[in-house]
């Protein structure tokens, strides 16, 4: 997407032929104001018009040989860059959008080979300025010629963030929807048929019979109809005789263009190499991968303007129980260290310091099993964390459990260059305990303590510098 702003300052000359003269012409009329005008008309003979200060433009006449400096407009090839450029990716070819707005747009799936996100984002716009330009431009460098990396042998581009958690949602076993509801889905397709298969589920209630559509039905839609991937061979072995399987834990698996079971995540739908995206690129083509990544956003928002997905208070609340487990944990922990700390001599101080580290490191670890434990399936970080779009079980664990031991270069905080032992003036003198080098016991859910904020703040601080300076 273009802004107009921004198209009206960007020309393409186009030389006046018998196929385009009315065109141009039409063009040439309008003038330098309007984003279907012109800036300039150069004559075959080198004299240069320019429109926005010619005031009897009814009167030019166009002849074949004079070029045109036209504006923008759809369809238009452009070179879409971000620097830094540090790969081939960082520089692509799209088709131009003219949109109202002061900002370029982009879809979502893009951004990933760009290093882009959405803050503030500076990147240049570059026209070719010839036919042969244009077509090596499409030909080589756009967007459908270019999913798979060279380097990584992957997909470059894939359905990320919002999209997967709603496509995660909408694959779950549990999800229905009614007529009315898979209507608006298929609706917003634009590139594939709209057809609705026939519905998995009939219920019958109050005398009457409601059809239901299964999530994967819909997304199926979206596929090849001879597209197969995923797991082969026989299911998975129930564990008992006569037990069903969960179909939760089913693998994913397309088989003729229908998703048959499993569930949606990251794995499947992101850039990993054997994916649903890769299989698509690799037997259909860069132009049926893209085809499909635009219109899986399209359902993908449709369904989550209907189901809505948001993180709330209850989401980072524990259990009573799970608090006191994470509780015994790091008191077990506290203790451990104390007592390498008193066993170990000066000589043995690095091996004590690698231990300790070690053993913190373990009982965030086993804070996270606990946090993963009772937090309910439907805990909305936790769907999240699942389908791959953002987060992941460490962040689970410091939002509801604890923010475990901060560091400075991969060792624990110290005291200052004055042989001081302590790292704030809160601590007494003789105080070597873990709080005092670092340790954040305390969750962002209950709230850290002053001096535990100062030691985050010193972890955090490290990585800014490392961003801004290594």
């Amino acid at each position: 997407g273009v802004p107009y702003c921004i198209a009206r300052k960007l020309t393409i000359p186009e030389t006046v032929n018998l196929a385009n003269m009315h065109t141009l012409a039409a063009r040439v009329r309008r003038g330098a104001a309007p984003i279907d005008g012109a800036a300039v008309v150069i004559r075959a003979n080198g004299d240069t018009l320019h429109l926005g200060h010619c005031e009897n433009r009814d009167a030019l006449t166009l002849e074949p040989g004079d070029v045109v400096e036209r504006y923008l407009q759809d369809d238009d090839v452009v070179v879409f860059n971000r620097q830094p450029s540090l790969h081939m990716h960082g520089m692509q070819g799209h088709r131009v959008r003219l949109m109202p707005g002061h900002t370029f747009r982009m879809s979502l799936a893009l951004a990933a080979p760009y290093n882009a996100d959405f803050d503030g984002d500076e990147m240049n716009l570059h026209v070719p300025q010839s036919c042969g330009a244009s077509a090596e431009v499409a030909a080589l460098m756009g967007v459908a010629q270019n999913c798979i990396s060279s380097q990584a042998s992957r997909p470059v581009i894939g359905i990320v963030q919002d999209s997967l958690v709603s496509y995660h949602l909408l694959t779950l076993p549990d999800t229905l929807l009614t007529h009315a509801h898979a209507c608006r889905l298929v609706g917003t397709l634009r590139l594939v048929a709209r057809r609705l298969p026939p519905p998995a589920v009939v219920r019958y209630g109050g005398g009457k019979a409601t059809p239901l559509w299964t999530g994967k039905q819909l997304f199926s839609v979206l596929l090849p109809p001879t597209l197969s991937t995923g797991a082969s061979g026989s299911l998975p072995a129930a564990d008992a005789p006569g037990e069903l399987w969960d179909p939760g834990a089913l693998p994913v698996r397309v088989q003729g263009g229908q998703l048959l079971s499993g569930t949606l995540r990251k794995a499947h739908l992101g850039t990993s190499a054997g994916g649903i995206v890769d299989t698509i690129c690799r037997r259909f083509g860069g132009v049926a991968c893209t085809r499909f990544l635009s219109d899986a956003q399209r359902m993908s928002h449709a369904y989550l303007l209907q189901r809505g997905h948001h993180v709330g208070i209850h989401d980072v609340v524990f259990s009573a129980e799970g608090h006191g487990r994470v509780s015994d944990r790091m008191e077990k922990a506290t203790r451990l260290c104390a007592e390498i700390e008193r066993a170990a001599t000066p000589a043995d101080a690095p091996a004590a310091e690698w231990a300790i580290q070690r053993l913190l490191g373990r009982m965030l670890l086993q804070a996270g099993g606990i946090v993963d434990e009772h937090m309910a399936e439907d805990n909305a970080i936790r769907r999240m964390v699942t389908a791959g779009s953002k987060g992941s079980f460490l962040n689970l664990s410091q939002i509801c459990a604890c923010l475990g031991q901060q560091s400075i270069e991969g060792a624990r905080l110290r005291g200052d260059a004055f042989n001081e032992q302590r790292t704030l003036p809160f601590f007494a003198h003789d105080d070597h305990g873990l709080s005092c080098r670092g340790m954040v016991f305390n969750s962002f859910a209950l709230g850290l303590a002053p001096t535990e904020l100062f030691h985050h703040a010193v972890g955090g601080r490290e990585g800014l510098v490392d961003t801004a300076v290594k």
